[in-house]
């Protein structure tokens, strides 16, 4: 259901109950013995319904700007337009309805010089444009992925899948098997069954049905057990016989 037909579902209902309250007041005696109980009875349906209306407007509200944020918080046109309260201009970035000369206009109008930060422009290049980490974007393009770096080059790709960059690696998919390419887009460590990204150090790994961890040397650590999670504060969940254990990063 779109945001439009919800708020006008809800504004029947609660005009509904409106209307309700109002008749109810007019035609039923003050001194019946219910009638405040249902009058109260009646405000509370209506006041619930302006409450769970609003709350799932603020939600919706939440996430829109999440997602806007992961689109064009890297982009400081949008950053400009944002801080200067041009709405018109916002709402262009939202409904992507702005075009690449009305994009370049509004950088040389607020200073703002095109080049590591055209992320707008990438946006209609690609299929998928991700945020930046470590200096580096993915992007996807007629279902194959590719690395570009701050200046919107192509760097790395295409692979069937790229995962983002973390602690200098990143993972890749090619040819149903998983590897990991350090930020000079070399194939480092791999081939495996299923990767993960680099935590403190350490990314889980999975080969011929065992689960492991390996270092940024590529070297297996920490082998034998029936699953792993990612390392946090210096800790893991490993899995052995059924049973669950925490190990530090040094096994």
């Amino acid at each position: 259901m779109s945001n439009n037909s919800r708020e006008t579902v809800f504004e029947r209902h609660y005009e509904k109950l409106g209307q309700q309250i109002s008749e109810y007041a007019r035609t039923e005696s003050i001194d019946s013995d219910n009638f405040f109980a249902k009058l109260k009875a009646l405000k509370g349906q209506q006041a619930k319904i302006a409450e769970i209306f609003e709350k799932q407007k603020q939600e919706e509200e939440k996430f829109s700007e999440e997602r806007r944020h992961e689109l064009f918080g890297n982009d400081l046109v949008y950053q400009k337009a944002k801080e200067l309260g041009n709405n018109q201009l916002l709402e262009k970035f939202h409904t992507r309805s702005l075009t690449e000369d009305e994009y370049q206009e509004a950088a040389e109008q607020f200073g703002v010089d095109l080049g590591i930060d055209y992320y707008y422009g990438l946006e209609s290049r690609y299929d998928y444009v991700s945020a930046f980490s470590e200096g580096f974007a993915r992007v996807t393009k007629d279902g194959k992925w590719f690395v570009i770096n701050e200046k919107g080059q192509k760097c790395f790709g295409p692979y069937d899948y790229i995962d983002a960059f973390s602690e200098g690696f990143a993972s890749v998919k090619k040819d149903g098997k998983y590897f990991f390419i350090n930020t000079k887009g070399e194939i480092c460590f791999g081939p495996y069954d299923e990767v993960y990204t680099f935590s403190e150090g350490f990314a889980k790994v999975k080969k011929n049905e065992e689960w492991f961890f390996i270092n940024t040397k590529g070297e297996e650590c920490f082998k034998g057990y029936d699953y792993v999670s990612d390392f946090s504060e210096g800790f893991a969940k490993v899995k052995k016989d059924g049973k669950w254990f925490f190990i530090n990063t040094k096994g």
